[in-house]
């Protein structure tokens, strides 16, 4: 079993619709923290969405460092699913 954080865990540090902190924490913090407490996986959820150069640069960082990335999406649309899919291989 491997253990690990996401973006539900830090909700209200990233920010949610209508509660922003003064600083949200940037998608690569979260890989921060995980490496921090020791942790090999970090879910990036739809509660925090990433754009393309954010995607890309959280799959690098996690490469580098061993970290597994997990994905959660919302929604059954196979274009959806399938943009997304592609951009977790990336």
């Amino acid at each position: 079993m491997k253990l690990g954080i996401g973006t539900y865990c830090y909700m209200w540090s990233l920010g949610v619709e209508g509660a922003f902190p003064r600083k949200p924490m940037h998608p690569l913090e979260l890989l921060d923290e995980a490496i921090r407490l020791g942790l090999s996986v970090v879910q990036y959820g739809p509660n925090r969405p990433l754009s393309d150069d954010e995607a890309a640069q959280i799959g690098q960082f996690a490469r580098q460092r061993g970290i597994l990335l997990e994905r959660g999406t919302t929604g059954l649309d196979p274009v959806h699913i399938a943009r997304e899919a592609v951009r977790c291989r990336q």
